[in-house]
């Protein structure tokens, strides 16, 4: 359960390197018991700002508080956080048992004690029995957990953690995702976690925090970030996305509708999130996108199909526009009767509820959007369609929900 009090509070951090700010005047707040992400590409100042918590590197300006107590000048041994290394930095010559302990021992904990609480720790992450065995003789997966034990063993307030699964295979990274969120929500800790991975970070978090050019531009639930991004940038970062460039216009019905630099034009619902006097953005996600053999209510547009992959559950279509521009749709294949090949004529669309309005995050965004932009590849041109719809009786693609 997340407590809505304040663990740990940060106020007008900044961390600059040779002129250049990693963090500009962040301010963020983690709850009592929380799994707060720190999402970002590489670069944009994430790692900058875990190390700054956890005391490895000094803030230029700007606080840190802990429990209501200021740490921000605190060398790291003080401020009792635990934190998990992307490299585990685990001692070689030590037993898996004397890793954990270590904390302990630095704190000069009796050794009774000491050996009751690693015997806990290594319970915690099911590595009992593998206590007298060196770090070379375990697995990545293994060597992880007992990581993962070391900042847990001496019950610290806050966890931090550094890409801890960045070493790991996706199926291992998948299962291993699984077990730290088990573990944080059994201990109620809370954990500020840092990943550029998309998927892990949706996967395991309360909340997230977009951090980008050393900013936070987004801080929020997973299920929001992902339908409700704040910019173009959130947009494009979290999962595959079309986006547009244009233009809102109010018909005299009341009704609006964008118009895309992209030659598409499609109605929208507006919302309170989006300053409409400002050149706004429209965010389509693919499997929002419908396809259809013939022109529908809700596939008026026409295009043809540039290029197809099969996923498995899912297929994902590139779909060259008529003005040149490339949309991306992911549909069922139970919803066609043959994959579609290249060059076959296609119509899409989505409904009314489905386009998001974002602000654009800056010139470089809107200049790469400026027809339509396909996170999961290049928006190039593509032949154009041809000149009419494919029939319903010869077309491999039934009419997708």
């Amino acid at each position: 359960m997340i407590d809505t009090a304040c663990a740990l509070s940060i106020a007008g951090l900044m961390k600059s390197y040779d002129g250049t700010a990693a963090i500009d005047s962040i301010d963020l707040e983690v709850r009592a018991g929380e799994l707060l992400t720190l999402l970002g590409p590489s670069g944009s100042g994430k790692t900058t700002l875990l190390m700054s918590i956890a005391g490895f590197a000094q803030p230029d300006a700007g606080r840190i508080q802990l429990d209501g107590r200021d740490i921000t000048r605190l060398p790291p041994h003080r401020r009792n956080i635990g934190v998990v290394f992307q490299q585990y930095a685990l001692f070689p010559h030590l037993s898996i048992a004397d890793n954990v302990a270590y904390p302990l021992k630095v704190r000069r904990v009796p050794k009774a004690q000491r050996d009751a609480a690693v015997k806990a720790a290594l319970r915690l992450v099911q590595l009992e029995s593998e206590a007298l065995r060196r770090p070379e003789q375990l697995s990545g997966g293994q060597q992880q957990r007992v990581a993962l034990a070391r900042a847990l063993v001496f019950k610290p307030p806050v966890l931090l953690m550094d890409e801890p699964l960045g070493a790991l295979d996706r199926k291992l990274r998948a299962e291993m995702q699984l077990e730290i969120r088990g573990i944080q929500k059994s201990l109620g800790i809370t954990t500020v976690y840092v990943t550029h991975d998309q998927e892990e970070a949706l996967a395991i978090s309360d909340r997230i925090a977009i951090v980008h050019r050393g900013r936070i531009e987004q801080i929020d639930t997973p299920e929001k970030i992902y339908s409700r991004p704040a910019s173009s940038f959130v947009a494009d970062f979290i999962g595959d996305s079309n986006l547009f460039a244009g233009t809102l216009e109010t018909a005299a019905d009341g009704t609006t509708r964008f118009h895309s630099v992209a030659g598409i034009t499609f109605p929208v619902r507006l919302g309170p999130q989006v300053d409409h006097a400002a050149a706004p953005m429209a965010l389509v996600r693919p499997e929002s996108v419908r396809v259809s053999p013939v022109a529908t209510h809700d596939c008026p547009h026409r295009g043809s199909v540039k290029q197809v992959v099969y996923m498995g559950s899912t297929l994902h279509l590139q779909i060259a526009t008529e003005s040149g521009s490339v949309v991306l749709a992911k549909a069922n294949p139970r919803f066609f009767d043959d994959i579609p090949g290249s060059h076959q004529d296609i119509w899409f669309g989505w409904r009314v509820d489905d386009p998001v309005l974002v602000r654009a995050s800056g010139p470089s965004t809107a200049a790469s959007s400026a027809a339509s932009s396909v996170t999961s590849s290049a928006a190039s041109p593509a032949s154009s369609p041809a000149s009419s719809p494919a029939s319903s009786a010869t077309s491999p693609i039934r009419s997708s929900p």
